[in-house]
């Protein structure tokens, strides 16, 4: 009888009654072959661990063909399979497999999909869903232009609308109401259109997102306009009315006031009227007070400026009136009181009137000539207003310095005759010469004059004692 080898590791079974070393020759090789499927490099050979629990990691570092059965409680660490294939059979699981969800044909409820029944024993068809469904797919649908019974659109409940007919050719609009009383609270993310008149019936027209701005018109036959949480301004019938504290018109522009011809702009306070702007047929603008003994001020900086008092008399610089006449007054030193008239030529002049005739008595002309109907100018000089009179002291020594020069004014480009104020200041003159106030200097003719007419006394006195002596010379030869 041969030897024989094992199903799966094909291990040499010596045959009986062989000799003793071939026995332990098979044996020998054997255990190699043996040995060798637990080395690292040793022949892959296919296992089978059947009956136990494996209780610990087991690493598999080949690539054969695993197959896991039984109870495993422990870990299970499969390296590279890349090639290889896992089947594994789990017996025994932890969780509860109570009921029938292994075997179970159908649901226990029926659930509703679509409107259709499934209750997990067959298919179900969606009607308009899946192409083979039990919907009524006949008649004309895919070319039809008009539905073949024309339906009613209306709309009931707070906004309402008659009914129209559709068919299906053409757009329908519905035209809708809105029930009184029926919205409480909007918001409009554009314009409000209306086709007609909007009713508030009174109530609050809120125009800003914190609500405090508004407007109101209700039974009072006003309109009360709210800023800020406070009424600010009421528009009456023939009245704006601030309600507290200044107005303020700002305007880029213009203000304009316009009103019919023949009436007036009325300035009135507590309801009395004070004064008025006026505008008659002939354009002319009129304005007006109407306080009994009252006159008209105008107020510049702060202050009072000019008036027309109760009698027509103009008023500039002061409030009293001198000599029951128009004054005009300069009350602030150092500031010159200017009358002006644009052009300098000469033909551009100032006159002065008196009453009852058009004719200037007193004119100053552009090129600052100043004359006069009668050829006569004077100053006060009487007695009442002087005191400490004495006879003047000497003046022919100052008059012999005077230089009298001709010379080209400036401004006009003539030619005059008089003298230079530089020139009077060195002569020892300066009392004659006074600076204005816009830093010219000018020149007391009046006084240089009268210094004037008493050295010409002077030289008078001389001259007639000269005389006095040439004719004693003469009579005593």
């Amino acid at each position: 009888m041969a030897d024989t080898t094992t199903t799966n590791l094909s291990l040499i079974k010596p045959e009986p009654g062989a000799a003793e070393d071939t026995w332990g020759i098979s044996l020998n090789t054997d255990l190699d072959t043996i040995d060798a499927i637990f080395s690292a490099t040793g022949t892959a050979v296919s296992l089978n661990i059947d009956g136990g629990d494996i209780a610990s990691a087991v690493t598999i570092n080949k690539s054969p063909v695993i197959t896991l059965g039984g109870d495993l409680s422990g870990n299970v660490t499969l390296t590279n399979l890349a090639s290889g294939t896992l089947t594994a059979t789990v017996g025994t699981l932890n969780q509860s497999t109570t009921g029938n969800a292994a075997t179970a044909t159908a649901l226990a409820t029926a659930r509703t999909i679509g409107g259709v029944s499934f209750d997990g024993t067959a298919n179900i068809n969606l009607p308009g869903v899946n192409t083979a469904g039990t919907q009524n797919t006949s008649g004309n649908a895919a070319t039809a232009t008009a539905l073949a019974t024309g339906r009613n659109f209306s709309l009931t409940g707070n906004v309402t609308a008659s009914a129209v007919s559709f068919d299906g050719t053409g757009n329908v609009a519905l035209a809708t109401t809105l029930a009184d009383s029926t919205v409480t609270s909007a918001k409009l993310s554009g314009n409000l259109v209306t086709p007609g008149t909007l009713d508030l019936n009174g109530q609050e027209l809120i125009l800003d997102a914190d609500a405090d701005t508004s407007i109101t018109a209700d039974t009072d036959d006003q309109i009360d306009i709210k800023i800020a949480g406070s009424d600010s301004l009421r528009i009456k019938a023939n009245e704006i009315e601030n309600v507290s504290g200044s107005m303020t018109v700002d305007a880029a522009q213009n203000i304009i006031l316009d009103h019919d011809s023949g009436h007036s702009l009325v300035l009135q306070g507590s309801g009395t009227s004070y004064g008025s702007f006026f505008l008659n047929n002939t354009t002319n603008l009129t304005i007006a007070t109407a306080i009994s003994g009252a006159g008209i001020e105008f107020f510049a900086n702060g202050s009072e400026r000019m008036r027309i008092d109760s009698d027509g008399n103009l008023l500039l610089g002061t409030t009293t009136r001198l000599n029951n006449s128009n004054t005009i007054a300069k009350t602030t030193d150092h500031v010159p009181l200017n009358i002006r008239r644009d052009n300098g030529a000469s033909d551009n002049s100032i006159l002065i009137c008196v009453k009852d005739t058009n004719t200037a008595v007193l004119a100053v002309r552009g090129d600052g000539d100043v004359e006069n109907t009668n050829n006569a100018y004077g100053a006060l000089s009487d007695e009442r207003l002087k005191s400490n009179i004495v006879d003047a002291n000497s003046q022919l020594e100052d008059i012999k310095k005077v230089k009298v020069r001709n010379y080209t004014l400036d401004s006009t480009g003539e030619t005059h005759i008089g003298v230079i104020a530089q020139e009077l200041e060195e002569s020892g003159m300066g009392g004659l010469v006074v600076e204005r106030e816009e830093g010219y200097k000018g020149v007391k003719y009046s006084i240089l004059f009268m210094k004037a007419i008493k050295a010409i006394q002077e030289q008078q006195e001389q001259i007639e004692a000269l005389q006095s002596e040439i004719n004693s010379l003469k009579g005593g030869e």
